[in-house]
């Protein structure tokens, strides 16, 4: 099946009643779902043992006390119980619709990503009702909005395939989602778009939980760190849509579409200033302006 791994805030407030909806909706899934949380915060351990979650308290940390991604990655690798891996931001709710996600799949030595939908949902969801996910994505349709293309809160990935060692970014700041999928791309792995099959629901919180903020959400000292890796590593942000793939019906196909293709090449603009100089000249010559 899968091995699900994660780092959760403190279970405290809101932040709890969105994690413990996010990791019931994981075990969901199947008798077979593996679930690791790593850190030691407020409640994590005694979620994890109500539940049967794998816990792993020991993390490294940066100098705010924020886990360190990298860290958790080559821990997940190493205690997995299956071949198929898949790490989330600890509020992402899933759908039974995963599952058929992870079988389109194939085992492949690919890289999973998804877009998210963003929702205002604030209770506990009583998972006790076996029909608590037809009510759950009844009011997510009415009332969601699709997450833009950055917001990559879901990898999967091979235990034994593709991922290299990430730099230390830490946990729910901006950048290291950007630098996992150019370091596919770059890698020549496919990286494929699950959003057709799979839903994926975050419920919209706040970002008081971030240290020595600077602005509305993640930015400060932490963001620019992460983006000082991303700088260094690949330049560019790449985001869900420079997938070179997507899962449909069951079925790995090439994004060819329009808009994928566009992306593709405003990155090949990107890196040949020579091609881009000439396209303006070829429409300042039609007269199509700039």
């Amino acid at each position: 099946m899968i091995t699900i791994f994660s780092i959760p805030k403190s279970f405290s407030g809101q932040s709890a009643i969105h994690q413990a909806n996010a990791i019931s909706s994981w075990l969901k899934l199947s008798a077979k779902v593996q679930v690791i949380l790593f850190g030691n915060d407020s409640g994590v351990a005694s979620f994890c043992a109500e539940h049967g979650c794998l816990h792993r308290p020991r993390i490294a940390v940066n100098e705010f006390g924020t886990p360190l991604l990298n860290d958790a990655f080559t821990q997940a690798r190493r205690v997995a119980l299956h071949e198929t891996l898949c790490y989330f931001n600890a509020d992402i709710i899933l759908a039974s619709d995963f599952v058929q996600a992870i079988q389109g799949l194939n085992g492949k030595d690919v890289l999973g990503v998804a877009r998210r939908l963003n929702v205002d949902y604030n209770d506990p969801i009583d998972f006790s009702n076996p029909s608590w996910e037809n009510a759950f994505l009844e009011y997510v349709h009415l009332h969601a909005t699709m997450g833009n293309a950055g917001q990559a809160d879901c990898f999967v990935f091979k235990k034994s395939g593709f991922l290299p060692e990430l730099p230390p970014f830490a946990v729910g700041r901006p950048g290291w989602d950007h630098w996992v999928i150019q370091t596919a791309r770059q890698s020549g792995v496919p990286v494929v778009d699950v959003s057709p099959t799979a839903l994926l629901i975050h419920p919209n919180h706040g970002y008081g939980h971030v240290k020595q903020a600077t602005g509305k959400k993640w930015e400060g000292p932490e963001g620019d760190s992460n983006y000082k890796f991303l700088r260094t590593a690949t330049g560019d942000h790449y985001t869900i849509d420079d997938a070179t793939h997507v899962l449909k019906n069951g079925k790995i196909r090439l994004a060819v579409d329009y808009h994928h293709l566009r992306v593709r090449l405003g990155r090949i603009l990107q890196k040949a200033p020579a091609i881009r100089s000439a396209l303006r000249l070829i429409k300042k010559l039609a007269g199509l302006g700039y």
